[in-house]
């Protein structure tokens, strides 16, 4: 089944249920069905066709889920990328994927219009808001005199829907192809996963839709399920506390870094909320700490539910129990719908408690978007190797140890080794780098990014110069916290670069 065929099915049983709420705005069913569709229209119109990328470099809006509706509704392929992002990083990301059509707001109009001689694959740039800037499609002139009638869709499910980016590299961003039916699908065991159903109002709260978690175990779970998506645009903790409240949200889902945040406000400020309404809090996106599914257990008298999955698996394959039979330090036992093994470095299965590889059967991704080589790697007769390390104990619950992949979570968010290194490597005076993630010394933010610089001789620079460097070229949530200017890189007994020194210093 597709997208839009799934979507029909809801409609026809909740027309006038509310399936999106932004700010004052409630959107039903039916109405959601029917403004994707004149955005379908719009799309065909401008020439984009079944298979060409459509960019959506827009934050948390109902624009952004109208387009996604109406992009795989023609059969083209949403891209969703970071509006926080930098020009060398949109760059790398966008002569990747070559999108035909671009979406954005003024501030990456304001970047993208003095490299618009570079990006010469893109036909037509949409504007959500007004601009001056010449050869801009604004939304309201995008939509105008698109036809009433529905839109006729006939797309195969195997059509790839989206392509998500798990890395921003200058050298080779890595697209995850997701498939129409897999999203689906995924979005399907999500939701069996959480126990959601059309009673469920789910809260979407500091994710980003461009993230997985934001778009199919939130908004496709939800939507998939009859239920309401309500969508906060502000990062207020209490704004998000007294909208629980208001508007009797049962489900909230974040990463561990918006749980730290939601625990230290109520600490100061437990009796001014009525949080009764909560059925469901989840993490995912970064280790969970145990005091802090405890915090929740004495504040909320909720339980804080760990899962776990990542962008090439299309959603979370792992999950504690909702009947408080969940393990400590465990991500929980497997979903209906997919598989989870351990193996060795030969692909061979490990027993109960051996440490190794995970990999995962299901539906996951088709591959890596112009990389069969890297697509061959990670899919392996049916399966897919994570790079993650674990093992699964006799009772099926699963641990995480470490990644194989050079990284650190910060807030939620993948930081590639690889992404600062190769960026201040064309930093001026710059000759060698290190990256390592330690500890957040406040707590909050799981980890947080420590360099090491090397500078060519006779150059002088300086840790702000060198800050200001990566405040200029990468989002900021990527910026070092820590940048040590030495004569020579940490080292191990071979001579090599040694992350593990460097974490000591």
């Amino acid at each position: 089944m597709n997208l839009a065929d799934r979507l029909s099915e809801v409609v026809a049983a909740c027309p006038e249920a509310v399936a999106l709420k932004f700010e004052d705005k409630n959107i039903t069913y039916a109405e959601l069905d029917r403004i994707s569709d004149c955005y379908a229209w719009a799309l065909t119109r401008l020439g984009a066709l079944a298979g060409e990328r459509v960019a959506l470099l827009i934050p948390n809006c109902l624009e952004f889920i109208y387009f996604y509706f109406g992009i795989v509704k023609i059969g083209a392929v949403a891209v969703p990328l970071d509006p926080k992002y930098k020009w060398p990083e949109l760059k790398a990301l966008l002569d990747d994927c070559q999108p035909k059509v671009l979406v954005c707001q003024t501030d990456g109009l304001n970047i993208l219009h003095h490299h618009q001689s570079e990006l010469g694959f893109i036909q037509h740039y949409i504007s959500l808001e007004d601009s001056s800037y010449p050869d801009i499609v604004l939304l309201k002139n995008f939509l105008a005199n698109v036809p009433e009638s529905p839109f006729e869709f006939d797309v195969p499910e195997t059509q790839t829907a989206h392509i998500a980016y798990t890395s921003a590299a200058q050298l080779r961003p890595q697209g995850v192809m997701i498939s129409q039916s897999n999203l689906v699908r995924t979005a399907a065991i999500s939701a069996g996963g959480f126990g959601q159903s059309n009673k469920d109002r789910v809260i979407l709260f500091a994710l980003p839709l461009h993230h997985i978690i934001g778009l199919v175990v939130v908004m496709l779970g939800t939507i998939f399920s009859g239920g309401s998506v309500i969508m906060l645009s502000g990062v207020s903790v209490d704004c998000l506390l007294k909208t629980i409240e208001k508007e009797s949200i049962t489900v909230f889902l974040g990463v561990p870094f918006i749980h730290a945040m939601l625990v230290r406000h109520l600490r100061e400020n437990s009796s001014e909320y009525n949080l009764a309404s909560l059925r469901l809090c989840g993490s995912a996106g970064a280790p969970l700490p145990p005091e802090l599914v405890l915090s929740y257990r004495v504040l909320l008298d909720k339980d804080l539910v760990d899962f776990y999955g990542l962008t090439e698996s299309t959603s979370h394959v792992t999950c504690q129990p909702l009947d408080r039979s969940g393990k400590p330090c465990s991500v929980g036992k497997v979903l209906g719908g997919f598989e989870l093994e351990v193996v060795d470095s030969a692909g061979k299965l490990l027993a109960p408690s051996q440490a190794g590889e995970i990999i995962i059967r299901g539906p996951v991704m088709d591959g890596i978007y112009r990389q069969p080589e890297k697509t061959n790697q990670m899919l392996r007769n049916g399966w897919l190797y994570t790079g993650d390390i674990g093992y699964k104990d006799n009772d099926g619950f699963v641990y995480i140890k470490y990644f194989i992949k050079p990284m650190l979570i910060t807030k939620g968010q993948n930081i590639y080794f690889s992404d600062l290194e190769d960026l201040l490597l064309s930093c001026p005076g710059v000759r060698e780098v290190l990256a390592v993630g330690i500890p957040d010394p406040d707590g909050m933010r799981g980890e947080v990014v420590r360099v090491a610089v090397v500078l060519r001789d006779g150059v002088t620079q300086t840790s702000a110069g060198i800050k200001k460097y990566c405040l200029d070229n990468l989002a900021q949530y990527k910026t070092p916290r820590e940048i040590y200017i030495l004569k020579d890189l940490p080292r191990d007994l071979l001579g090599l670069p040694c992350r593990d020194s460097l974490k000591q210093m």
